[in-house]
């Protein structure tokens, strides 16, 4: 579960994205409807947040209750850029690859330590054993003599 103040700020988050994906359909305060705001200050802080995280650029008109918008950042991608961020993700990809076998590999090593650690403590264990009773053995001779 999140907690209360990570699950607030990733729906401002998200209202924010929403609020910049309206504006260039409606400019005016009808936007509470559209965006499920219960009221006018709350909305309000979101433009204002996002005025302020550089999402939009824009003036709150309250006379007429309109925002005017001069700049919007926009959520789509120029196609110039898409053939950068493939390659880009590609890359990721490969090194995460390359990250995945290394963890496997490294993985299989620990786990072929912790079973050579295994066998020499056994082995370990089965000399002190014999060793322990060798020396009962030479003890309880000793004494009969």
């Amino acid at each position: 579960m999140l907690l209360p103040h990570l699950l607030t700020y990733s729906l401002t988050l998200l209202l924010s994205y929403s609020l910049t994906h309206l504006l260039t359909y409606s400019l005016s305060y009808s936007l509470t409807e559209q965006l499920n705001i219960a009221n006018l200050r709350e909305l309000e802080d979101i433009i204002i947040e996002c005025i302020y995280s550089g999402l939009i650029k824009g003036k709150i008109d309250h006379r007429s209750n309109i925002l005017r918008v001069s700049e919007c950042m926009r959520r789509d991608v120029p196609t110039t850029e898409l053939d950068n961020i493939i390659n880009t993700l590609k890359k990721w990809k490969n090194k995460m690859q390359l990250f995945e076998n290394t963890l496997k590999s490294s993985s299989e090593t620990i786990q072929k330590s912790r079973l050579r650690h295994k066998e020499e403590e056994e082995e370990a264990q089965k000399l002190a054993d014999k060793t322990k009773i060798a020396m009962q053995q030479q003890a309880s001779g000793a004494r009969t003599l």
